[in-house]
């Protein structure tokens, strides 16, 4: 039924994916609420659900993501990103969390599930280095993120710099 369910949801979404990567990703459904059971990482127990409130979910930003680097702040259970690296091995994907158990999930799950396109971080996302063409992110608490310059909040020109 899983198969089916994530099938017709990927078609819905206009999404096309291999066999190959449906697998993965319902093989990362299995591995989130397996970990679940111990770390408390989605209030979702439900497979079926997993599908569609987590995978789809996930994947129904997948048209808007372009092809620079992309950095999942909060990844928690990584969501969005395990499914958006599944989805497209030629993307590079950052994942950062506060949280350690957090983190060593989401490192074990790209491990298993052999994603090379995978970086976790544990970490706050104040503190992270580097460039990064695109952000998402699923939940966040309600606060400010400050910048050690004010200027640097700020757009510059056509984009930010």
């Amino acid at each position: 039924m899983s198969d089916l369910a994530l099938a017709a949801g990927l078609a819905e979404l206009g999404i096309s994916l291999s066999e190959v990567a449906q697998r993965k990703l319902l093989a990362f459904r299995d591995l989130l609420l397996k970990w679940n059971k111990t770390y408390n990482l989605t209030a979702l127990r439900d497979p079926e659900q997993a599908i569609s409130h987590h995978l789809l979910d996930s994947l129904a930003i997948l048209p808007h993501v372009a092809s620079g680097p992309l950095l999942d702040v909060g990844s928690g259970g990584g969501l969005p990103g395990i499914p958006l690296a599944i989805a497209r091995p030629d993307l590079s994907v950052s994942m950062v969390d506060t949280v350690q158990k957090k983190a060593t999930f989401l490192q074990q799950a790209s491990i298993e599930l052999g994603l090379k396109n995978v970086v976790v971080y544990h970490a706050r996302v104040e503190e992270m280095q580097g460039q990064y063409a695109q952000i998402s992110s699923r939940v966040c608490r309600n606060r400010p993120v400050r910048s050690p310059d004010p200027s640097s909040a700020r757009p510059r020109g056509a984009g930010w710099q």
